[in-house]
């Protein structure tokens, strides 16, 4: 009689353990999620779809959730340098690499609006004309008469 139901228990057992071990992974799963909605800003749609996922146990939901994430990890090196280029463009030039990080019109698409150069030009000029503006009026005639010497 024992021997009949000793395989049963120990099924039993085995699979008990598991659902523990399961259910534990899910709990640490939870509290990581939870952390990580702390650290990465809460309008993440990666982290809000992971933790609805393991909320409620969808596994469709997850694995599309790791896909994305998946697909986001794949775009860092691209990421990467667009922050590097970004760096190098602020330093001469930080309302420009303004609107093109925070991807203001005309800078929200994919290519380059006009020429470069063109808009460089434009930026300088109109960054020369502010600063002039500033100037007072004697300023001004003392900077041009030594432009009008040389």
């Amino acid at each position: 009689m024992v021997r009949e139901k000793l395989p049963d228990v120990i099924a039993a057992e085995v699979r008990r353990r598991r659902l523990e071990y399961l259910k534990a992974s899910f709990a640490k799963l939870e509290a990581e999620l939870q952390h990580m909605d702390g650290v990465v800003s809460s309008a993440s749609v990666v982290v809000r779809k992971f933790k609805h996922a393991v909320e409620a146990k969808t596994v469709n939901d997850y694995c599309d959730a790791f896909l994305r994430l998946e697909q986001l990890h794949q775009l860092s090196p691209i990421y990467q340098a667009r922050l590097a280029w970004l760096k190098r463009l602020r330093v001469t030039a930080p309302d420009w690499a303004d609107a093109v990080e925070r991807r203001l019109k005309p800078h929200d698409g994919t290519a380059v609006p006009g020429l470069p150069i063109s808009a460089w030009r434009w930026r300088q000029f109109t960054q020369e004309l502010d600063r002039r503006a500033t100037l007072s009026v004697p300023e001004f005639r003392f900077e041009l008469s030594g432009l009008v010497m040389n």
